[in-house]
C-alpha cells in the first residue's frame, strides 16, 4: 500500500489521496472540512476492522499528523 505523509497536506487532502488509495480493499468517506478528520478517521476504523486490520482510533488523537503517522504505519504493509 502506498501511504501519503501527511506532513504539507490538509486533513481533507491527505483523507482524499489516502481514501483513493485505500479504495481497492475497502469504501471510504470523504470529507469537505478539515475538522473532520476524525470523522474520516472513524470510518475507516470501522470499514478497516471487518478485514482484519486495525488502525489506531483517531478520537484518541488531538493533533491529525500524529495520527496519520501511526495510521500509515499500520496500513503501509496492506
Amino acid at each position: 500500500m502506498i501511504v501519503i505523509d501527511p506532513r504539507g497536506y490538509e486533513p481533507v487532502e491527505w483523507c482524499d489521496y489516502t481514501g483513493d488509495n485505500l479504495s481497492a480493499f475497502v469504501s471510504t468517506m470523504k470529507i469537505e472540512k478539515n475538522e473532520q478528520w476524525q470523522d474520516w478517521g472513524a470510518h475507516a476504523l470501522n470499514v478497516l476492522r471487518i478485514h482484519g486490520v486495525m488502525i489506531p482510533h483517531p478520537y484518541h488523537f488531538f493533533k491529525f499528523d500524529d495520527w496519520a503517522m501511526r495510521f500509515n504505519q499500520l496500513i503501509q504493509n496492506l
